[in-house]
């Protein structure tokens, strides 16, 4: 199955930061039969939220599932995985429904 005209948007929502002082630093990881794509950093506080654009890379054929993950980024230690959910074709609307790390991100991702 090929989907033409569409593009995949990952909506994130801070509703509560992992971080304890000011914003995270937040992107977008897909992985999927096609390869990986990750977003450019966006820095998001309480409240805030922001659309991320996914390549169409990591859907190959769109046919199989694509994993959704969400970071905020940390230097110099590891990034901390706050949200991974899985999409599956028909890929319609996906929302998650937990956030790790003591964080609190609502994340919808969805064909526009």
């Amino acid at each position: 199955m090929t989907l033409t005209g569409t593009r995949p948007t990952v909506h994130v929502k801070v509703n509560s930061t992992e971080d304890w002082t000011g914003a995270d630093e937040v992107y977008v990881k897909a992985t999927g039969p096609g390869g990986v794509f990750k977003s450019a950093v966006k820095s998001l506080n309480d409240g805030q939220s922001h659309d991320f654009a996914v390549s169409t890379v990591p859907f190959g054929d769109f046919s199989r599932p694509v994993t959704i993950d969400v970071y905020d980024e940390d230097w110099p230690a590891r990034d901390d995985l706050i949200v991974r959910m899985s999409w599956s074709p028909p890929f319609g609307d996906t929302r998650n429904t937990t956030s790790f790390d003591e964080a609190n991100y609502a994340v919808t991702a969805k064909l526009e």
